[in-house]
């Protein structure tokens, strides 16, 4: 499936908006419908160039609003 994500491309730079690919929920797993997210101190590391551990294209953000959209089979309704 297609959704829209803010993407850290590369180190240092803006995030894009573009369209990603999604994989659906697999078995023991749910999708959720992520409403809106924030970017941490964390994120903003990895951004930056400075974590070693940081890879890039990344979706950034955490601890984000989000409804229950579908699931993936036999997953806890």
């Amino acid at each position: 499936m297609k959704t829209r994500a803010a993407v850290a491309v590369e180190k240092a730079k803006p995030l894009e908006i573009m369209e990603v690919d999604l994989d659906g929920p697999k078995a023991g797993e749910v999708m959720v419908e992520i409403k809106a997210t924030g970017i941490c101190h964390t994120d903003e590391f990895t951004l930056s160039g400075a974590d070693p551990e940081g890879l890039f294209p990344a979706i950034l953000g955490m601890r984000a609003p989000a409804s229950w959209s579908r699931s993936g089979r036999a997953s806890p309704q």
